[in-house]
């Protein structure tokens, strides 16, 4: 049997060391939680997962909105280096 996109998507995100979906309008979605949205997917990409609670930007980083979020996607692996420090606060 054939897979389907979703089956696709999420092997090549897991194959290539991606944590889950981002796109442009600041969504994101990681591994185990794909595509919850019942928005068009077509426009999102592979992306990272950032933890913001042990982010030094957390609250004044450009891409939370609406508070401090508890994770952001990006496609850019660095994009919180250097001021992103797992475990730290």
């Amino acid at each position: 049997m054939s897979k389907t996109v979703f089956e696709i998507v999420e092997d090549h995100i897991m194959e290539n060391g991606f944590d889950g979906l981002f796109n442009d309008c600041l969504c994101g979605c990681r591994l185990g939680d794909l595509m919850p949205c019942d928005s068009n997917c077509s426009n999102c990409e592979p992306a990272y997962l950032f933890n913001c609670q042990n982010c030094r930007k957390s609250g004044t980083c450009e891409s939370q909105q609406d508070g401090v979020a508890d994770f952001m996607m990006s496609p850019d692996r660095r994009y919180c280096i250097p001021d992103y420090q797992e475990g730290k606060q």
